[in-house]
């Protein structure tokens, strides 16, 4: 569980050139590239790389124009793909021909180029739709390739505060500040309307550019501590991995996949799932996959919950009804259907603290339910 790709900045990166990272190891590193230019497809031809200086830089850039990253995420083995948006910040430039790329520094300081074009700002309702578009074609690719469980995104926001008690800029400047963020967080949204990739949040607190940073001082050059709850929350995520293994999930670190959901046929061995609250109270959607034979009826399924501890109003108030038999407690019916492949969805609530009993089970069926996949999110707090 230690194989890293990293697909964003240095906000990400430098994490692991901390002595607590050093037991990952990152397979592929790139920046300087959007999402609306990265998973465009078309390659930018005619442009000299050679005056760039650094070869880092070169590759960066040569990367950002020759649309490798798909090419890189599909031929390399990895356990997390983290990604960051902070390099979202660049204006990205659209030429006649539909050539889309990214006008980094690097590019920007050493490349001509003379192709007729736009140039797109962030903010901007065409590079939104641009992004989006990019975006929208990742996440195919990750479903295409089976990593979309790996993602990480690492949810950050430019900081005024410093470390040692400072600002960044003045006051004058921190329209500039919070205009960043505004950019980040209608990006943020949209990934989080995706669903399917885990979301790592951070106290606000940690928000504080490092006054000393071997990059310089920046609202995205954070101080110390940031990283090591990325390195944290990474660790906590292997422990998560074997927890798994015995059906207990944690609602800090959905969503997840499974390839199958159990189902409880009359007396068989079985094992539910037990979900884990975390500190906040959390909305959990289980998103099936079913099918159904010819024989199967309209409630030959039904799903079971059980509080611990119990809070009888948690049922009342999500109209979770308490069976005459006891071995199943409260419940709802799953609509089945005959001879089709269809989905349902499944909420429930889980408390701050809590755990709570989930079971899928057979209820007199006619016919024959099998579960081919299932995906559960948090749904909101």
């Amino acid at each position: 569980m230690n194989k890293l790709f990293i697909l964003g900045s240095c906000v990400s990166r430098d994490a692991f050139a901390l002595e607590e990272g050093n037991v990952y190891h990152i397979v592929s590193y790139l920046a300087r590239t959007s999402f609306a230019g990265t998973f465009h497809h078309q390659p930018v031809k005619d442009i000299d790389l050679s005056k760039i200086p650094s070869s880092f830089q070169q590759r960066m850039v040569e990367n950002d124009l020759s649309k490798q990253t798909a090419h890189a995420l599909t031929h390399n083995e990895f356990d997390w793909l983290i990604i960051d948006l902070i390099d979202e910040r660049f204006n990205i430039f659209v030429s006649d021909n539909e050539e889309v790329f990214t006008l980094s520094p690097e590019f920007s300081n050493n490349c001509i180029f003379d192709k007729p074009g736009k140039v797109l700002t962030p903010n901007s309702d065409e590079f939104l739709e641009r992004w989006k578009k990019g975006w929208d074609n990742f996440i195919d690719l990750a479903k295409k390739h089976q990593f979309l469980h790996k993602i990480i995104l690492n949810k950050v926001f430019w900081t005024n505060q410093t470390s040692s008690g400072g600002q960044v800029v003045s006051d004058l400047y921190q329209s500039w500040i919070d205009e960043n963020n505004r950019w980040l967080q209608e990006l943020y949204s949209h990934i989080e309307k995706t669903g399917g990739i885990k979301i790592l949040e951070y106290p606000q607190e940690l928000f504080k550019a490092d006054s000393d940073h071997k990059w310089g001082v920046q609202p995205y050059h954070y101080a110390k501590p940031l990283y090591l709850y990325l390195l944290n929350y990474l660790g906590r995520l292997k422990t998560y991995r074997k927890a798994l293994e015995d059906n207990i999930v944690h609602t800090d670190y959905l969503p997840l996949f499974m390839d199958t959901l159990p189902i409880k046929r009359n007396h068989s061995a079985y094992q539910p799932l037990v979900f884990i609250g975390g500190n906040q109270s959390y909305t959990v959607s289980i998103k099936i996959t079913l099918a159904g034979n010819k024989q199967a009826g309209e409630k030959d399924l039904l799903h079971t919950l059980k509080y611990e501890p119990e809070e009888t109003e948690w049922y009342a108030g999500q109209k979770y009804t308490l069976s005459a038999v006891k071995d199943i407690g409260y419940f709802k019916y799953i609509a089945t259907q005959a001879y089709t492949v269809y989905e349902r969805e499944i909420r429930f609530c889980i408390p701050a603290g809590a755990r709570a009993v989930f079971s899928i089970q057979e209820f007199y069926s006619k016919g024959k339910n099998i579960i081919l996949e299932a995906e559960i999110n948090k749904a909101g707090k």
